[in-house]
């Protein structure tokens, strides 16, 4: 689409990230891929809603991570344990894996998360209030 920056292929995900876990025989993979994180997102949903110790931008984060992971999981429910990936980016030999829009979302919620735990723990290191 983009010379060879960004190309749109079409695959399928048995697995989970880079693939991970797609030889896993059955029903392990369905718990591995499929139940854990389903409980883990709700898990994570409602901890985001009855608790007060986030910011708006920590809040805004963790939705992008949980959102991704509801949209990999219908996915899964959906197309019979598989993911539908399409995208991928790279400068000449490199290249990310191909993944979708919720791979996306999720990536940025971790690094963003990541990002302000790094920062609230440098300005409690420097002795700044919050």
């Amino acid at each position: 689409v983009v010379d060879s920056f960004f190309i749109i292929r079409y695959a399928e995900n048995s697995g989970g990230f880079l693939s991970l876990g797609s030889d896993i025989p059955q029903p392990y993979k369905t718990i591995l891929l499929l139940v854990f994180p389903c409980v883990a997102l709700a898990a994570a949903a409602a901890y985001l809603v009855i608790s007060n110790k986030f910011s708006r931008a920590e809040i805004f984060f963790i939705s992008s991570v949980i959102g991704g992971g509801i949209s990999n999981m219908y996915d899964r429910i959906v197309y019979d344990g598989l993911v539908t990936d399409f995208m991928n980016f790279g400068l000449g030999p490199v290249r990310t894996g191909i993944l979708n829009f919720a791979d996306l979302s999720i990536t940025f919620g971790v690094l963003a998360l990541l990002a302000v735990h790094f920062m609230k723990a440098g300005k409690e290191k420097r002795g700044v209030a919050r």
